[in-house]
């Protein structure tokens, strides 16, 4: 049997923390793959980054060696601007194309847990979802809201940014606003809650 956990929320939100605090509370048989794991490798080979700097938000945000040219002008890029302009653009061709690769490494994949630490699109979970029902694997998604947190750059409003805000099928929603002891206790909560781990708690030791 394989249960799959889905976070969803904003950029800076808390997700990658929460996807490792989940990893050490669970402790054996839980992998991650991102949904955007197959985009990354595109940009990577667009640009010859390592595939690890574009986990880095820092790295995501400065200057790509990709360039375009346009009525005569040439047209720089962030590493940003390359994954959400060539995921639109992938999309536009197979609006399923992100979401089959995540099923295709679930249903290959040994582990028991797999975390989707990126699930950004609605119709994106619904199939997930649908997948999930019809092979009858638990499905939980939890949603990271963090307070303060404002987003004004060029693409706070895009797709994969707004597309689930105002859904309403969430196990759990975490609020990110204390410390990461109480954030840590507050997710082996949920995860006991919803009798995703029996481990007894232990005193955090990631941070």
């Amino acid at each position: 049997m394989k249960t799959i956990i889905c976070l969803s929320g904003k950029r800076h939100s808390g997700k990658s923390t929460i996807e490792a605090m989940i990893k050490d509370i669970i402790g054996e048989n839980v992998v991650s793959y991102q949904m955007a794991t197959m985009l990354k490798k595109i940009v990577s080979d667009l640009t010859g980054c390592d595939i690890k700097d574009l986990e880095k938000p820092d790295f995501k945000q400065s200057i790509s060696n990709f360039k375009s040219y346009i009525d005569g002008k040439v047209n720089k890029y962030t590493y940003r601007d390359l994954l959400i302009g060539v995921g639109k653009l992938i999309r536009s061709y197979n609006n399923d194309i992100f979401i089959d690769d995540v099923i295709r490494f679930i249903d290959t994949t040994k582990n028991n847990i797999i975390i989707i630490p990126d699930i950004r699109e609605e119709h994106e979970l619904t199939r997930l979802i649908e997948y999930a029902d019809k092979n009858e694997y638990p499905l939980y998604v939890f949603r990271i809201e963090r307070k303060g947190l404002h987003l004004n750059d060029i693409h706070c409003n895009d797709k994969t940014e707004t597309d689930l805000d105002n859904y309403t099928g969430f196990d759990a929603i975490i609020i990110n606003d204390s410390d990461i002891k109480h954030l840590y206790q507050l997710v082996y909560t949920v995860l006991i809650n919803y009798k995703i781990t029996n481990r007894p708690y232990k005193e955090q030791l990631l941070f």
